[in-house]
């Protein structure tokens, strides 16, 4: 900086902060005015915020920059404020050499600050001043503010050099626009307008202006401003002066109707006054036109035959945007015939529209016609496109047998854009054989598109052969990358899918990996438990990894034979299945397999970390099934029970002294996060728990800790006053701080069999009746040793007939009863 040669100092989009400009400030002052500097460029930083502009502001001056000529602060985030800080070095005479000041893509401010420059576009204060670039996305409101800027711009008092004006306004008052559009004010050169329909036609009557660039955004339509007679008026005279090659300059032409009461009418009126637009478009040459947008228009089918033709005849070969969405309400907007044609002329044409990127026909009926659009991607014509939509939305079409064929041809072929994605095809009708598809995807050299995001195909019939043939062929090229790459949402619902074919679909997987696929639904098939079961065996932890929803049969009561595939590893993004685990707080019962199932699921921690609450038990055949080897599996664990479990029911099996001393050696003080850490709910009712094996439950909770658990179910056990006294004496301090109770009704004196066993019955005399005196000296004991909180209860005595069902256990705020 202290070289007096530098001429130009660019540090554009380089990250400088407030800290950095103040460094780059203070370097220019320290030269006292011996710096030459012509050009200083600081856009796309923040510069332009806050404070940071008076530090810019500082050194805008000529005893720091006597020679400063250009001045870029593009898209700097300079908003009302900052302009005014500006303005003010203006009008202090600290830029009288400037010749090029560029403010264009600062979002931030409005009409008060096009106001403050017009004030200070005066010959004595930038008699150089060439090139002034106001222009934003987002119109500046015209009015009052804007005139005042306009009128600087005429007067015999503006910069004598000024020949360039970019500036973009909304709405601008009707003699401002007269000015305009009579060239009164000549030296803007690039215009952007947002007109309404009256003020269309002020703009256009009369129009005599020369423009560099034109960007006009027109709504079209009966508002406050406009009348039945005038309905047509704006499109007509724009269709004209384009006929006439006086709008070559346009590089923006939006046109869109207002949502009227009475659309119908409204939208009636309109169409002869855009077919005149479109007619003019057929022989308008549009070097300059990038952006075409025809939204919200009601095309019909005719008016779109006439937009292909203007694409036939190579008009809009220019044109990168393509806006025909939401052109669907009333009965008259364009279906298949109108999108046939229009896709007709891109085929049909010399160029077609090679520059387009997007082509929006979301929101159309354009989805009804699947094999036409997919043809005219095919065809060579789009070759740039890269949206059929809005961003981040699947474009769906529909496919009939006929569209199939072409669908089929054009993914052997490989031929759709390689840019474009975000489609979604579905098949229109069921029990449409999807083979030939199968097969395309296999043969052809990129497998299926990468555009081709997402496949409905549920209800269609699939062979075995063609997912053979998929399964046996290899990945693309050299690389690895499979044939199914870009596939993010499969349906295969109702297919008739056995075991065979779901085993051929797992191999197809296992071999061709899917590493966006986020949802396959399976469900309404014919595969056994088994059948699935084989399909998770083949696939590989990465062949489905980010998969979320994974829709099977309705199989989560009795015998879940989904389980294999949750606690398989290979599925570590799941969050949704059947109904049975797609929601909160779930239960779910487990026989005696799936018990080993799960202690090896959990042995391993191959839960998926996003798993919703699943609740666990004992189906009703559970009665004696031994649980000690999943007790065994939650000490062996790194990670004891899945964050997911938040509840497990044990009731009527059978536990087991070792197992329970495992698991309490596999802890210690539950300083750090224990194997328990996330379990609410416990259920161990009718396990046969002695006193001693109370005692080893206890250890277990001292080694690590329930900080969540609410409900402990201990009931229907063989437990004495003694030994519920040892149990609470036992624990470490606060071991489950959010206990709500301990249910210990129901015990069996030792030698007595339970009822279950053909013993004594549920009303015995022979059952113990605690005294409540005694229980309570007891709680009251543990909570002063802070053995459990003050608001834990004990409870001893359940009246009769008190049974909860099943599907209370399903809602969390409620207690946690289970009576047999």
């Amino acid at each position: 900086m202290e070289a007096p040669s530098l001429l130009h100092l660019d540090i554009e989009n380089t990250g400088i902060d407030a800290e950095g400009l103040k460094v780059v400030c203070r370097a220019i002052k320290r030269t006292k005015g011996r710096l030459k500097l012509e050009s200083l460029n600081l856009s796309e930083n923040k510069v332009g915020v806050r404070t940071e502009i008076l530090t810019l502001c500082e050194v805008l001056r000529v005893s720091y920059l006597p020679c400063l000529r250009s001045l870029f602060l593009r898209e700097c985030e300079m908003q009302d404020d900052q302009l005014e800080n500006l303005s003010l070095v203006i009008k202090r005479g600290g830029l009288p050499n400037l010749e090029v000041l560029d403010l264009e893509g600062n979002e931030g401010w409005g009409g008060y600050g096009l106001k403050l420059i017009g004030r200070v576009l005066l010959r004595d204060l930038v008699p150089c001043l060439k090139t002034l670039n106001l222009f934003t996305k987002r119109g500046v409101r015209g009015g009052a503010e804007g005139s005042l800027f306009l009128n600087a711009l005429m007067s015999e008092n503006a910069p004598p050099s000024l020949e360039r004006v970019l500036l973009n306004l909304d709405f601008p008052l009707d003699e401002d626009l007269r000015a305009i559009s009579e060239a009164r004010v000549s030296a803007v050169r690039t215009l952007g307008l947002t007109l309404k329909q009256r003020k269309l036609v002020i703009f256009l009557r009369d129009f005599r202006a020369k423009f560099d660039i034109l960007d006009l955004d027109v709504c079209l339509g009966m508002g406050v401003d406009a009348d039945e007679g005038t309905m047509n008026e704006g499109s007509k005279l724009l269709g004209e002066v384009l006929q006439a090659d006086r709008l070559s300059c346009v590089r923006t032409l939006k046109l869109r109707a207002t949502r009227s009461v009475v659309v119908d009418l409204e939208l009636g009126i309109l169409a002869e006054g855009k077919r005149a637009l479109l007619r003019a478009l057929r022989v308008a040459k549009l070097s300059l036109l990038s952006e075409l947008s025809l939204r919200q228009m009601a095309l019909s089918d005719a008016e779109m035959i006439l937009l292909g033709e203007s694409v036939r005849g190579s008009n809009l070969v220019g044109v990168r945007v393509l806006d025909l969405s939401l052109n669907r309400e009333g009965d008259g907007s364009f279906g298949r015939e109108g999108i046939e044609g229009f896709m007709r002329g891109v085929v049909d044409s010399e160029e077609g529209l090679p520059n387009l990127t997007v082509l929006d026909i979301s929101y159309t009926r354009a989805s009804e016609a699947g094999g036409v659009v997919v043809a005219a991607l095919g065809s060579g014509k789009l070759p740039s496109v890269e949206s059929l939509g809005r961003e981040r939305e699947f474009v769906r079409f529909t496919f009939d047998e006929e569209d199939l064929r072409v669908l089929t041809e054009v993914v052997k072929e490989g031929k759709l854009p390689a840019r474009l994605r975000g489609l979604e095809f579905a098949l229109a009708s069921r029990g449409m054989c999807i083979d030939s598809l199968i097969r395309a995807i296999a043969e052809s050299a990129v497998g299926l598109p990468l555009c081709v995001q997402s496949l409905e195909l549920g209800g269609s019939t699939i062979g075995e052969e063609a997912l053979t043939l998929l399964a046996s062929c290899s990945t693309l090229g050299s690389s690895s990358e499979s044939r199914l790459w870009g596939l993010e949402v499969l349906d295969l619902c109702e297919c008739g899918i056995d075991d065979s074919l779901v085993k051929r679909l797992g191999e197809v997987f296992s071999v061709h990996k899917c590493p966006n696929l986020t949802f396959l639904d399976l469900q309404g098939n014919q595969f056994s438990p088994k059948g699935l079961k084989d399909f998770v065996d083949i696939l590989h932890p990465d062949s489905l990894p980010r998969i979320s929803e994974l829709l099977l049969n309705t199989v989560y009561n009795e015998n879940p034979a989904w389980l294999p595939v949750v606690v398989s590893g290979k599925v570590p993004s799941l969050e949704r299945m059947s109904e049975g685990i797609s929601e909160e707080n779930s239960f779910l019962l487990l026989g005696a397999d799936e018990v080993q199932i799960l202690a090896e699921g959990i042995r391993h921690s191959r839960f998926p970390p996003r798993l919703p609450s699943i609740g666990f038990g004992l189906s009703s055949e559970g009665n004696g099934i031994n649980v000690d080897p999943l007790i065994e599996a939650i000490g062996e664990s790194g990670v004891g029970v899945p964050r997911c479990v938040w509840a497990l029911s044990f009731s009527g099996g059978r536990l087991g002294e070792e197992a329970l001393a495992c698991l309490a050696a596999s802890g210690s003080e539950w300083s750090s996060r224990g194997k328990l850490w996330d379990l609410e709910r416990l259920e161990l009712s009718s396990c046969q728990i002695g006193d001693q094996t109370l005692k080893r439950l206890a250890e277990v909770f001292s080694a690590h800790g329930c900080p969540k658990l609410m409900d402990l179910d201990l009931s229907k056990n063989r437990i004495s006053l003694d030994g519920l006294s040892a149990f609470l004496d036992t624990l470490l301090p606060t071991p489950f701080p959010s206990l709500q109770q301990i249910r210990l009704d129901g015990q069996i004196p030792e030698g007595v069999e339970d009822s279950r066993e053909g013993g004594v019955s549920e009303r015995s005399p022979e059952r113990p009746q605690w005294s409540d005196k005694t229980v309570e000296t007891i709680r009251e004991r543990a909570v002063s040793q802070k053995r459990i909180p003050s608001r834990a209860v004990l409870v001893t005595n359940i009246p009769d007939g008190s049974g909860v069902n099943w599907e209370s256990i399903k809602n969390r705020s409620g207690l946690f009863l289970i009576l047999h």
